[in-house]
């Protein structure tokens, strides 16, 4: 790969250095932080072999001591206190001292992804009037410089934590700042976001090398991109190649715009590459859990999204080694490729059904056929807080979801569709749309689709079907559908896209 040499020789010189250095520690560590509250949180850092390192605090008495090992890697717990704040933290070896000023202790979520979760809050909906509001000194943004490796990083050299404000949240994923917002308003502690995401790339990009590698299902991400790096005919290294061949006259015609992937110009492609440099350098550090915003560059390989994501969630808990909370946005409506866009839909919601402690955020109310991103955020991570609020912090009466595709029962002409999260009822904003039948032609091939109403009776959907032929498909707010979709709950959520089939 293009940025192989380059890593190697930059984590060459990072190991050497530390070894000879007297106490490092991560970036990750550093002035105005938040740690996990009420957890054993690891602390770590590199020094001479044999040093011994001793870790004190300002929120207890007891002082924790480690040795150096061979690798020059020290490693410890220490026990951290209910939120609050500001404390100190103090690292020292024989010969020098690092002091960590103003530690918050409080609530530290990951939020990841691809564009939509950088968006920035300066961008966002009302963002000019959100930014001049962002007065929030115990929430800190750890602002994490970005990397791509191929092989697993240890530190994510130049990132600092700083407390939002002002001066700095334009610029901010609006996302994560609605989310830690309402957290801060309803439980009153210092939140922590570490934002690690990059726009357009895919989730084999944050997945580890040996759970593609390992598993054939997944092994096909390797193989893409080892045909995309390869074929001069389509992708940018020919591309690029021959754009330099017409600036000398070699040939005289403009070669024609890369149809996959931009390689030269996009290491962070890469399958792994992100998860190399900004993922795995976080897997030591507590944190409460991760909010996720990725699917929209999985559309072309949508067949393959449900299980590469599901792979991924797992290789995530199993490099921190805990069941992380995994709160994801459901991608919102939009044109392009927008059977792909449904499929992608779909995959999320499978995700939900199957993986345990994971919720999904709907947004087919708060996008724009028109963009793929959408800029109303704030109903987006307010969505999320209410996951967390209620699934990782225990809030009652907390409706997190709009309705879910549950399953149907047929009684005489009567189909009947039944929903999760739909105890409250559910109701239509105007008549209800979205809703169709596919049927199929004698070889097996669909019919056009077909527009059909249902009624509401409390919490499910009731259609007449006196006069369909089984087997049939019944699809919501599926590809150009999607536009009408008009069907909540009474907390006033979205149902999700879904289609099924009727035999």
């Amino acid at each position: 790969m293009k940025f192989k040499a380059f890593f190697c020789l930059s984590f060459l010189f990072f190991v050497t250095s530390v070894v000879s250095a007297q106490l490092k520690l991560p970036a990750i560590f550093s002035d105005h932080m938040v740690l996990q509250q009420q957890t054993q949180v690891p602390i770590w850092g590199w020094a001479e072999p044999g040093e011994t390192i001793t870790i004190s605090n300002s929120w207890a008495k007891e002082k924790v001591s480690v040795k150096t090992g061979h690798d020059s890697i020290w490693k410890v717990e220490i026990l951290t206190d209910k939120a609050g704040g500001p404390y100190s933290l103090k690292i020292k070896s024989s010969r020098k001292t690092i002091q960590i000023k103003d530690v918050l202790l409080g609530e530290v979520w990951v939020c990841s992804g691809q564009s939509n979760m950088v968006f920035s809050l300066g961008s966002s909906l009302n963002g000019k009037e959100a930014v001049a509001k962002a007065n929030y000194p115990n929430i800190r943004y750890l602002d994490v410089k970005r990397q791509v490796s191929d092989t697993p990083l240890l530190d994510i050299p130049g990132s600092k934590w700083t407390a939002v404000s002002p001066d700095n949240a334009e610029k901010y994923t609006a996302i994560g700042i609605y989310f830690a917002s309402k957290l801060q308003k309803e439980m009153n502690v210092p939140v922590g976001i570490i934002e690690v995401a990059w726009g357009g790339t895919a989730a084999d990009n944050w997945t580890p090398h040996d759970v593609l590698k390992k598993d054939p299902k997944l092994d096909i991400a390797l193989e893409r991109y080892k045909e995309w790096e390869s074929n001069f005919t389509v992708d940018s290294i020919g591309y690029y190649a021959q754009l330099d061949a017409k600036k000398q006259g070699i040939i005289s015609n403009k070669p024609e715009m890369p149809k996959s992937l931009f390689i030269k110009a996009r290491p962070h492609r890469a399958p792994s590459g992100l998860y190399n440099g900004l993922i795995h350098p976080l897997t030591k550090f507590a944190v409460k859990g991760v909010l996720w915003y990725q699917g929209e560059t999985n559309r072309k390989w949508h067949d393959e999204y449900a299980y590469l994501f599901k792979s991924m969630i797992s290789s995530w808990r199993t490099a921190w080694d805990k069941d992380l909370p995994f709160y994801f946005v459901q991608i919102a409506p939009f044109k392009g490729s927008i059977e792909e866009v449904s499929n992608i839909m779909e995959a999320q919601l499978q995700v939900f059904k199957e993986v345990d402690n994971t919720g999904m955020v709907v947004t087919m109310d708060v996008g724009n056929m028109d963009d793929i991103h959408p800029t109303n955020k704030k109903p987006v991570g307010e969505r999320l807080a209410n996951w967390a609020l209620a699934k990782s912090y225990n809030f009652n009466n907390i409706i997190v979801s709009g309705p879910l595709f549950k399953d149907t029962r047929i009684e005489g002409d009567s189909l009947y569709v039944n929903f999760d999260f739909a105890e409250s009822g559910l109701y239509t904003k105007g008549t209800l749309k979205g809703f169709e039948i596919v049927d199929f032609e004698p070889n097996g091939s669909h019919k056009a689709p077909y527009a059909i109403i249902p009624v509401i009776e409390k919490d499910s959907l009731v259609f007449n079907i006196k006069n369909l032929q089984k087997p049939f498909i019944l699809r919501y707010s599926w590809a150009e559908q999607m536009e009408y979709a008009n069907l909540f709950n009474k907390a006033d959520l979205p149902a999700s896209a879904f289609r099924v089939l009727i035999k």
